[in-house]
């Protein structure tokens, strides 16, 4: 996301289809952009896979359950986590935890089995 231009992380109006290519790139650019720092593969799977989804509906390769790694679909919780509690520039308000687990559970883009380790730690 950092090398994306401020502006348009921090709009509040619907992308047009160019800003909207651009925006599902930031995976791949952020991949190119440590690829000279030799990261373990766990870590690229992460800045590139974190926008996939278990159901093939993500960014950018649209892959699907066991083509994504084990770490990605964890991130991948804490991300979209992360968005739906978080004040947004478009006005949209933070949701409460709970909420957010609640909305994460009802599709099918996310492991069950993770989001299930989620609520148990989160009531410890």
């Amino acid at each position: 996301m950092l090398l994306l231009p401020k502006s348009m992380i921090e709009r509040t109006e619907p992308f047009n289809k160019t800003e909207q290519l651009l925006f599902y790139q930031h995976c791949e650019l952020g991949l190119s952009s440590v690829k000279s720092y030799g990261l373990p593969k766990e870590c690229t799977d992460i800045i590139l896979q974190h926008h996939e989804r278990l159901d093939g509906s993500g960014y950018p390769k649209g892959i699907k359950e066991n083509k994504i790694s084990q770490s990605s679909k964890i991130v991948m919780i804490a991300d979209t986590i992360d968005v739906i509690t978080s004040e947004r520039p478009d006005g949209q308000r933070a949701y409460k935890m709970g909420e957010a687990i609640a909305m994460i559970k009802t599709g099918t883009e996310f492991s069950n089995e993770l989001i299930s380790l989620l609520e148990n730690t989160l009531q410890q």
